[in-house]
């Protein structure tokens, strides 16, 4: 296939590791690769200028993530234990902090430790989210995947993130915190009722723990403020 002239350095780039702004403005794998690009945005609705607003955002979300997040990873207080979400537990939740992080893990190897960047918002800021769900078909069979949409506001960079879950109990989860944080009660979008297995069929669907609630939108920004104030 032909090759394009990536619009931040000039070089000519292949296929691979490229991404797609609008106006088909081409960038090359050195500019989305390790710290410059998260995956779980789609940037083809992006300008150049609004690429490297992103850059910008992941300088501020990675130094947020190393003071904030990598020392409550390991804390024994039960209030302050971050919680995980996604697929690869690429959506970090800090309710102490009221901060969220969306991390790309990228370098791991035998060789090499895992590098993390990330895109930091405050929970309050979340303006809405949505549900969606897709079949996915391999030699093993159809799957079916859901996935969460979440858009923030006030935030300079990207600020809409789609995140596949592990499962569908996880987004029984995660659902009733974000509708807790956004005010909107038993409102929110509804979750749709997946086909029963056979064991469920047998035995009734598996009652989970309690939802996680992170506070509502003051609250949350309360926290949140309180700690970036003094990163910041």
């Amino acid at each position: 296939m032909a090759k394009e002239i990536c619009s931040i350095c000039g070089r000519s780039t292949g296929v691979i590791g490229r991404i797609r702004l609008a106006g088909g403005i081409c960038i090359c794998e050195d500019h989305t690769l390790q710290d410059q690009a998260i995956s779980q945005f789609d940037y083809g609705a992006l300008s150049l200028e609004d690429f490297y607003r992103h850059q910008r955002q992941l300088v501020l979300g990675t130094r947020l993530w190393e003071r904030i997040f990598v020392p409550l990873a390991d804390t024994i207080l039960v209030d302050e234990k971050l919680q995980y979400f996604g697929a690869n537990d690429t959506m970090v939740v800090s309710p102490s902090t009221g901060l969220v992080a969306f991390t790309r893990h990228w370098g791991k190897s035998i060789f090499s430790k895992t590098s993390v960047v990330a895109s930091v918002h405050r929970l309050a800021d979340l303006y809405s989210y949505s549900l969606g769900r897709r079949e996915v078909r391999n030699h093993e069979g159809t799957f079916i995947i859901h996935s969460f949409t979440l858009i923030f506001h006030t935030a300079d960079g990207i600020f809409r993130y789609s995140q596949d879950m592990k499962s569908y109990d996880e987004c029984r989860r995660l659902a009733p915190a974000l509708n807790y944080c956004l005010g909107l009660g038993d409102d929110g979008p509804k979750l749709p009722a997946p086909a029963p297995s056979m064991i469920q069929k047998l035995f009734g669907t598996r009652k989970l723990p309690a939802p996680p609630i992170w506070g509502d939108r003051q609250t949350l920004a309360a926290r949140a403020d309180k700690t970036l104030s003094a990163i910041i």
